[in-house]
């Protein structure tokens, strides 16, 4: 198919058609951000799972040092 009858077929159908088509393509995810919305959201929960370690290596220094805290105070005279 060449571009001149791509351009026929658009302006026959109008631009109702060319939307429905460009929405149908995207669901089908024949556009780019069919699969860029897929590789966005694995992005995303890489980094959500990245923040939740990051959260519970910190809550776990600070147990540590309210722990070590309170035992120092308890220890001294």
């Amino acid at each position: 198919m060449t571009l001149q009858e791509l351009l026929n077929i658009a302006s026959d159908a109008g631009l109702l058609g060319f939307l429905v088509f460009v929405i149908w393509s995207g669901l089908k995810k024949k556009w780019v951000f069919g699969w860029y919305a897929e590789e966005v959201a694995r992005d995303r929960d890489e980094w959500k799972e990245a923040a939740k370690a990051g959260t519970y290596l910190a809550r776990t220094a600070v147990t540590t040092a309210e722990s070590v805290v309170t035992a120092a105070e308890r220890s001294s005279p």
